[in-house]
């Protein structure tokens, strides 16, 4: 577990000024959303990345930095961080500055059991889960009232 941290510092120490900014926001936004999925019940876990949004910079290259920032975050992570930490954390990452991400929740039945995927989306644009998300039925969004 240091070791990944002592990682995760490293490379951090590595990365211009702003990109370290956004990983160590990243990284605290998938820390609360462990948090969250732990100690909430799931559907208002779930609702706790609709934050209103705020600003209005909707651009592809500030998407793709906070992508790559959580990804970052995610592999120096000392914790279990699957899709739904990584969706819950990215859509508020995105979302506090006027980016309109939906939180897209699937399901998708296999071998006797559930299997549920969660991916976020910017308009018609996979941001982040696209890779299993068209094996998935999506069953809800979040914000509640997103397309």
């Amino acid at each position: 577990m240091a070791t990944r941290l002592r990682k995760l510092a490293d490379g951090a120490l590595r990365l211009p000024w702003a990109e370290r900014v956004r990983v160590l926001a990243a990284f605290a936004e998938l820390a609360r959303a462990s948090l969250v999925l732990r100690m909430m019940p799931f559907q208002r876990a779930i609702e706790s990345g609709s934050v209103p949004l705020e600003g209005s910079t909707a651009e592809a290259v500030v998407i793709d930095d906070w992508v790559r920032a959580l990804n970052r975050a995610s592999y120096g992570a000392p914790w279990r961080n699957v899709c739904i930490h990584r969706g819950l954390a990215l859509q508020r990452l995105l979302r506090s500055r006027g980016v309109p991400a939906i939180l897209c929740y699937g399901a998708n039945p296999a071998d006797d059991a559930l299997k549920a995927h969660v991916w976020v989306k910017v308009g018609d644009r996979i941001v982040i889960g696209a890779e299993e998300a068209g094996s998935y039925a999506q069953l809800a969004t979040y914000p509640r009232d997103a397309a």
